[in-house]
């Protein structure tokens, strides 16, 4: 699975001061960030989460009270997951280390060479190469958040400022890993599958230590190409419901998505990264290996018509619906520093071109798809096709080819090139030949039927002088006779298989016979 052709979401590198005031900030760079359905943001030097497990990760010990085996079903790039529960849950972070997979590793003369981004394309060519093998774990959904309040003041998941946050603050309402953090410890090959946010959400995750995590998204321009290709693949899922993708369970491959013209972008976040995806923006990906993420969901006031309008899931229980008319229905002028906006109307607005941010934008970093070499086609040949219709062709008798005729005549030279494996050639071999009364091209087998009819030819005119005794003659006339010890040995062989139930049936015949003939 190559994945050349995924396009470099944005990566932002916000100052101090940009990044006093989340909300204003995200607000900032949606116009360039949200075509792309992702993107990273890396905070300043010297913004901590914590303290207190900084740099002492190995020393984090927390209660994990839920955790699913991913099984993955499929092939070719298009896969479906099953999730099963986790036995002998609540289980502790440290017994959970290790009971999860090991990442595999580069040779020691290879990682002395290799370069980061080649140990990661290491890690990714592994997880799609064995992604049906060996079912991974994944400790998702758990309560609970590693930001120190007293340290860290901005852009601290428990408390974030955006509209989402003061409105439920505002009407007492609190929905675990929507307005509130989830924790999410992964291991190697632990997946979350194509999905969008529920309510059509903002989202943030940060990644505290561990492993990397890799990300795919669809830009929004190319979400309904996206959804048109689900449909067709999992129709069935479909059936049982509209809104399949929110199940969590459909992964696809950006191979397969760039075979079918839908972008596809890839991203790696690493220990101390943030990753944001925008409404509309389908994403997935997997952990490298061991990790924790923290993560939850914002909006703008730009979100609330969408809200208004997002579609849900509704053949599960605990599927997140939010009352938006009650919740930001008297939303302060103060708050709603962007106009709400219908979803499409969203989407219309982000319809750009994937180009690199001009010269007066230094913060941000955008790549341009590498767009692979195109290898020349060489031109074939056209050849005449062999007869079809069976009155052209004219049914030859059987004939018997002898390994030294083959031989010889492999050994001249033929009008077209081939190799031909006497090994695997019989001594003595059948072959029905036919042969069209028009004119064919030279071809390997047309050459190897017309040696053939010669050699048959040649044997039929031949008058042997003499009989030569055939080689299974010569065996029986080799053979040497039973001697006394030979068959005692033989029926005491025979005495011990007979006595076996799943064979007792079989020698007693045959056990008989022997002893007449003894």
């Amino acid at each position: 699975m190559t994945t050349t052709n995924c396009i470099t979401p944005p990566v932002f590198t916000p100052t101090w001061e940009e990044f006093a005031d989340f909300q204003k900030y995200i607000e900032s760079i949606e116009e360039v960030a949200a075509p792309y359905g992702v993107c990273k943001i890396i905070p300043p030097q010297g913004w901590k989460p914590n303290e207190k497990y900084l740099g002492r990760e190995h020393e984090i010990d927390f209660p994990i009270q839920t955790a699913i085996t991913q099984h993955t079903t499929g092939a070719k790039g298009v896969y479906l997951q099953m999730h099963e529960e986790l036995e002998n849950l609540p289980i502790r972070f440290m017994k959970f280390k290790k009971i999860i997979l090991e990442p595999p590793k580069l040779d020691k003369e290879l990682e002395e060479q290799s370069t980061p981004s080649q140990e990661l394309e290491f890690i990714e060519r592994k997880y799609w190469k064995n992604i049906l093998f060996q079912p991974a774990v994944y400790a998702s959904d758990i309560p609970g958040s590693l930001f120190d309040a007293n340290i860290c003041q901005t852009w601290n998941l428990q408390n974030l400022n955006s509209v989402l946050q003061k409105q439920f603050k505002k009407h007492n309402v609190c929905i675990p890993g929507v307005n509130s953090p989830f924790l999410y410890v992964g291991s190697f090959k632990s997946t979350f599958c194509w999905h969008t946010e529920d309510m059509e959400l903002y989202s943030i995750n940060y990644l505290h230590f561990g492993a990397p995590k890799t990300w795919y998204s669809i830009p929004l321009s190319h979400k309904k190409k996206f959804e048109d290709l689900a449909r067709r693949l999992y129709p069935d899922e479909f059936k049982k419901c509209s809104q399949a993708p929110r199940h969590k369970n459909m992964l696809i491959s950006p191979s397969i998505l760039a075979t079918n013209g839908v972008k596809v972008t890839r991203i790696t976040q690493q220990v101390g990264e943030f990753m944001i995806t925008f409404p509309g923006g389908y994403h997935a990906g997997f952990n490298h290996g061991l990790n924790c993420a923290e993560a939850t969901n914002f909006a703008t006031s730009r979100w609330i018509e969408i809200g208004k309008h997002a579609q849900r899931c509704t053949c599960e229980s605990g599927t997140v619906n939010i009352d938006v008319d009650t919740v930001f229905g008297n939303l302060d002028e103060e708050g709603a520093t962007q106009g709400p906006i219908d979803f499409d109307t969203y989407l219309g607005d982000f319809q750009i071109d994937f180009v690199k941010a001009s010269p007066g934008t230094p913060t941000i970093i955008v790549k341009e798809p590498v767009q692979p070499k195109k290898r020349k086609s060489r031109a074939k040949t056209p050849q005449e096709p062999l007869a079809q219709d069976s009155s052209q062709v004219q049914k030859l008798p059987t004939l018997k080819i002898s390994l030294a005729a083959l031989r010889q005549h492999a050994a001249q030279p033929l009008v077209q090139t081939s190799v031909v494996s006497v090994s695997s050639v019989p001594v003595v071999e059948t072959i029905q030949v036919a042969q069209a009364e028009q004119e064919t091209v030279a071809t390997p087998e047309n050459v190897f039927i017309e040696a053939a009819k010669t050699d048959a030819m040649d044997m039929q005119n031949d008058t042997p002088t003499k009989k030569t005794p055939d080689k299974k003659s010569k065996k029986k006339s080799q053979k040497k006779k039973a001697t006394p010890d030979k068959i005692e040995k033989q029926t005491k062989q025979v005495e011990k298989k007979k006595h076996h139930p799943l064979f007792a049936k079989f020698y007693a015949g045959s056990f008989n016979q022997f002893a007449k003939f003894k």
